[in-house]
Order: structure tokens, then C-alpha cells, then sequence
């Protein structure tokens, strides 16, 4: 019967005082609508960076796969760049003269070939010298042995991009062809050993125009270096590419009485410029995220702040009514205390009356606030880039619904408890 009572107390006390009610009822409205814009506001702002970033990177990682296959493509196109020469071999006399006069065991290739190396590919041993051809007028040229290009064995197999010269078949320089009158399929002696015309170079504008490629194996045999050779060419991978120290250092594993040489070439320089196009992007994603996140820290921050100053001033509003309330109807309050309410109906009437408040508050601010995010961001809404079930949070709200009628009662504690403890006579004597 008491809380029968106490119940009909609260009806009649919201009944009787409409717009006392309803004040209290916006100011919990209006700190709700501000907190759960602010949140869900923030909430979005999250989900667009998210999104922001993602696209971004799938274009940086798509640019990234583009630029790998353009420097695979480049590190083909600009032939080979990695000399691996003797160790004692003196780069002065290698620059002076064109080629090297030190030589290494053929078996270094093979060597190279079945090690774990990464950092080079596509292996080509030569043997190298300056020579007179003695049947044509002892011309000075470059003869050049090769016996084509040794597979990475632990890498699939690769198109060679430089083709063995056949026993018996000779490959000639533009100069050389031109001068001498001779094409394809022509016969030529070379210091007594007859080959064969098989190719003429076009124009390099290099030493390649007066140079001679025959058989590894007959090269050795015409200079009396048998087994040997004085240069190992290759191509630096994508993997390290401007990255000379890294290559030395992973051939010196394999190959210690050796050294490295790299010809930088245009191709490279564009290979190189792509890198750089490539760390650039990932380096503007990184500033990017960074300049996001410090921006949505500094949201959160001034989210917390609207937050916090919302609950202290929706609690202050109903402490503030709450205790207007009671002064106003001390009399009021002495009447009930002397026709038998007792203190816990009073303190009753007065908590759940702020409950009532803060529940009544909390679902219309939570409306108001979804409703008006929702507003704001009605073209993203159109648009598909963010859904109306990405905005909406059950979560959120029941949060709310819970904890704003709980601060209502604590804010209205006070006030209940002050109307409690009036003596009836003295309050009923001062009237």
C-alpha cells in the first residue's frame, strides 16, 4: 500500500508541476543530445579515417606492385650492372684499359650460382682481352668469351637476356662489321680458328662497337686461360637496387677474393626515381595517419571536455530543481510528514522523481542527438559511404539509458534527503 501510495504521490507531484517537470526533463535532454552527438559524431569521424586510409592504402600498394614490376622491367632493360671482378684486380688499369688483366677460377660462377644469394641475378662469366686480329691487318679489338648465363638454382628459371655465342660462330660490334665488310653468315678467321658470322651488333656508341664474342671455352683455349675468367657480370635485383654495400656484402659471403663494381646507368637513375616515388608515397600515408590520429586525438579530447561539462551541468540542473522543489513546498512536505508519510516515502518521491527525469531525458536526448548527427551527415548517408546502422549504437544507448537516470538520482539525493529530514512542526509553525 506504501508504494501504491509513494507512485500516486510521484503522478500527482509531475502532474501538478508540468513545467517544473518538463525544465528538468529538457536540461537532461539537452546535456544527452549534446553527449551522444558528440560520441557518435566522433564514433563516425573514426569510421571515415578508417575508410580514408584504407583507400589510400590499397592505392599506395597498388602503385608499390606497379613500381615493382616497372624496376623488374627497368633492371632487364638496362642490361647488366654488377662487375664482380679479382680481388687484386686494379680498377685504374680496368678504367685505363677497358677490361681486366687479372683473372678468378670459371667455378666462381657455378659457385655463385648454387649459393642462397638474393641480392643479384641473371650470372654471366667472361673472359676478357685486347687482342690484334692478325688476319685482318692486326686490327686492334676486344675479344669477349662467353658461354651464356648461369641460373640462380634456388630461383625459378628466367628468360636469359644475353644469348650464348654457339663453338664455331662469332658475334660482332657495328665498327668492326662496318670496316671489315662483313654480315651475317659471312666466314672470318681468328687467329687460325674459322668461325662463323651468326650476328652484328647495331650502333652502342661504346667499346661494344670494335668487340668480338666468341664460345667461353675457344676464348680460353685462344688466350691460354684455360679454366679461367676475369669478370663475372650480373643484374642487381629490385631488392638492392642503390644498395652497392649490400651486394658486395652478401658476394663476399660466397666469393671473399672478390670485388664489386656497379655501372650506374640512365636506366637506373629512373630506377632510382621510381624508389623514391615509391618511399615517398608510403612516407605521405604515414604522415597522413599520424596528422589523423593527432587530430582525432585532439576530437577526443575536446569531445571528453563537452561530455564531462554536459553531466555536470544536466546534474546541477536537476540538483538545482530539485532543490527549488523542496523549498518551495516545504509546506507541502510538513502536511504529508504530519498526516503519516514517513521520511522513505519522501526521499521515495523525490529520487524517483529525478529517475523519472533523467530516463524520460535520456531517451529524447539520445533521439534528438541520433536524429541530428543523421541530419548532419545526410549526404554521406545518400552517398552509401556510411549507413544509418553504422551511426546507430544499441550499445551507446543503453548506456545512456542506464547511467543518466542513475546520475539523476545521485544529483537528486540531496535535495531528497533535505526534504526528509524537515520536522513537520516546525515547518507547519513557520507557515
Amino acid at each position: 500500500m506504501r508504494m501504491i501510495n509513494t507512485w500516486h504521490l510521484i503522478l500527482s507531484e509531475i502532474c501538478h508541476r508540468k513545467f517544473h517537470f518538463g525544465f528538468a526533463v529538457l536540461g537532461v535532454m539537452t546535456a544527452v543530445a549534446c553527449s551522444t552527438s558528440v560520441i557518435v559524431l566522433l564514433a563516425m569521424h573514426n569510421m571515415q579515417t578508417e575508410q580514408i586510409l584504407q583507400a589510400r592504402r590499397q592505392v599506395v600498394q597498388k602503385r608499390t606492385e606497379e613500381l615493382e614490376d616497372q624496376m623488374r622491367k627497368i633492371g632487364k632493360g638496362m642490361g647488366f650492372n654488377i662487375l664482380i671482378l679479382p680481388e687484386d684486380q686494379n680498377l685504374n688499369e680496368l678504367y685505363s684499359n677497358n677490361y681486366a688483366s687479372k683473372f678468378m677460377p670459371e667455378s666462381y660462377a657455378s659457385k655463385l650460382a648454387e649459393s642462397e644469394i638474393v641480392t643479384i641475378n641473371h650470372l654471366l662469366p667472361t673472359v676478357e682481352q685486347r687482342i690484334r686480329w692478325p688476319e685482318r691487318n692486326n686490327r686492334i679489338v676486344f675479344l669477349v668469351g662467353i658461354r651464356g648465363q648461369v641460373p640462380i638454382m634456388h630461383r625459378q628459371p628466367q628468360k636469359p637476356i644475353a644469348q650464348k655465342v654457339p663453338l664455331g660462330q662469332i658475334v660482332l660490334g657495328s665498327e668492326i662489321a662496318m670496316v671489315e665488310n662483313l654480315k651475317v653468315g659471312d666466314k672470318v678467321t681468328l687467329k687460325g680458328e674459322k668461325f662463323t658470322v651468326s650476328q652484328v651488333h647495331n650502333p652502342r656508341g661504346n667499346k661494344d662497337d670494335i668487340t668480338i664474342w666468341i664460345h667461353l671455352a675457344t676464348a680460353q683455349r685462344m688466350l691460354k686461360k684455360e679454366g679461367l675468367i676475369n669478370a663475372i657480370w650480373a643484374i642487381e635485383c629490385g631488392c638492392a637496387l642503390a644498395d652497392l654495400p649490400k651486394v658486395t656484402q652478401e658476394i663476399a659471403v660466397y666469393l671473399p677474393d672478390t670485388q664489386v663494381i656497379e655501372k650506374f646507368t640512365k636506366a637506373q637513375a629512373r630506377a632510382n626515381m621510381r624508389m623514391e616515388a615509391a618511399k615517398l608515397a608510403e612516407q605521405t600515408l604515414k604522415q597522413e595517419k599520424i596528422h589523423r590520429k593527432h587530430l582525432g586525438n585532439r576530437r577526443r579530447v575536446l569531445a571528453a571536455s563537452v561530455i564531462s561539462a554536459s553531466v555536470v551541468a544536466g546534474g546541477i540542473w536537476i540538483a538545482f530543481l530539485s532543490l527549488i522543489n523542496v523549498w518551495d513546498r516545504r509546506s507541502e512536505i510538513g502536511i504529508l510528514r504530519a498526516v503519516g508519510v514517513g521520511s522513505g516515502q519522501i526521499i521515495k518521491l523525490f529520487l524517483f522523481k529525478s529517475i523519472i527525469v533523467g530516463l524520460l531525458g535520456s531517451m529524447l536526448g539520445c533521439l534528438i542527438g541520433f536524429l541530428g548527427v543523421m541530419e548532419i551527415n545526410a549526404f554521406a548517408v545518400k552517398s552509401g559511404s556510411l549507413s544509418s546502422t553504422q551511426i546507430f549504437s544499441w550499445r551507446l544507448v543503453l548506456l545512456i539509458v542506464v547511467c543518466v537516470p542513475a546520475l539523476a538520482a545521485v544529483a537528486g539525493w540531496l535535495p531528497a534527503f533535505m526534504a526528509a529530514g524537515q520536522d513537520p512542526a516546525e515547518t507547519l509553525r513557520e507557515d
